[in-house]
């Protein structure tokens, strides 16, 4: 009997298994994936915020959980969890937050896996000052015909910032379409018509935040700038 002939004969079905093992992997691989716990990341001025994560089991389960933030630790009894995500409540942490940026660890125990944790860091920061602007003019003394771009420069981001909180009761003239880059917000500001006057400003309200939620302590002012729009006789006569 010839045994290479039967060796070779058996190499069809053993490449048939090894392609269907292949198949079997690239179209259910998601089956052996390891489980997963991971951190939602926060900016807030709440110093004892709630937390929040997503968890991936497949398939396991957890035979416990704990969380690590400052220093303290907070376990099963302080953490709600369902199957895909967690929860520590708001006001479950023990005392308030001081203004930083904060990791937070989040460990579990799985029924197969064993201990596994979040692998991101510094997911909390905690903000709670207030944000600022300045107000800026490229011309304080506007004569006829003269136009002045108006610069809003914010110490942080602003939330919900937009033509209606710029103030111009007292400013004798309108502001156009203000278009931002980064921190930087600008329009151009054009004075009434036929007007003389010495003392105007322009204002920022405090309809807007940050990304913290802070709102500004108080309204915000330019510094005063002149306008003398009369159009005199020689004017007309030119």
């Amino acid at each position: 009997m010839n045994n290479k002939n039967i060796n070779n004969s058996h190499f069809p079905k053993i490449l048939l298994s090894l392609s269907l093992i292949f198949f079997f992997l690239l179209s259910f691989g998601n089956v052996f994936a390891a489980p997963t716990i991971t951190v939602d990341t926060l900016t807030t001025n709440d110093q004892t915020p709630e937390l929040t994560g997503d968890i991936s089991l497949d398939g396991e389960s957890i035979t416990s959980m704990q969380l690590i933030l400052d220093g303290v630790t907070y376990g099963d009894s302080s953490i709600t969890r369902t199957t895909t995500t967690w929860t520590l409540a708001d006001n479950v942490i023990t005392s308030n937050l001081s203004e930083a940026t904060y990791d937070v660890a989040v460990q579990m125990n799985t029924s197969v896996t064993g201990s596994v944790t979040d692998s991101t860091s510094d997911e909390l920061v905690i903000d709670t000052t207030a944000p600022t602007v300045s107000i800026t003019l490229s011309d304080y003394a506007l004569i006829v015909g003269e136009t002045s771009t108006v610069t809003f420069t914010f110490s942080e981001a602003p939330i919900g910032f937009t033509s209606d909180d710029v103030i111009l009761t007292d400013a004798n003239g309108t502001i156009g379409e203000i278009t931002n880059e980064g921190l930087v917000y600008s329009g151009t500001f054009t004075p009434t018509d036929d007007l003389e006057d010495a003392e105007n400003v322009i204002t920022v309200g405090t309809s807007w935040t940050d990304a913290a939620g802070n709102s500004p302590i108080g309204t915000t002012d330019s510094s005063n700038y002149e306008i003398d729009t009369q159009k005199n006789l020689h004017y007309l006569l030119h």
